[in-house]
């Protein structure tokens, strides 16, 4: 966490469960089409996780990253999308 790289990222309906985070609390952040903030406070990680659908190669491709920066995004650009598999992306690149 807090590393501000970006990784290819999917949705998916079966996720991976060795790789969960054991203890902590998850915040929803702003969530619309292409994009979702999830605010992590917990011992083993503090900070926000960004997904987001960006253009890469000319293709639009959901990435992961996490970032410096630890403020919410405002809340006028939530549109309250809270469940990403309803996305119009959700599918993209599966």
């Amino acid at each position: 966490m807090g590393e501000a790289g970006k990784y290819p990222a999917t949705v998916t309906d079966k996720p991976d469960k060795e790789k969960l985070l054991k203890r902590g609390k998850l915040s929803f952040g702003a969530n619309r089409h292409g994009y979702h903030e999830y605010l992590l406070s917990g011992p083993e990680t503090k900070g926000k996780m960004h997904f987001r659908v960006l253009p890469v190669d000319d293709k639009k491709m959901w990435l992961a990253w996490t970032g410096y920066e630890t403020k919410p995004a405002p809340e006028s650009s939530d549109e309250g999308l809270i469940d990403i598999n309803e996305d119009k992306y959700a599918k993209l690149g599966a």
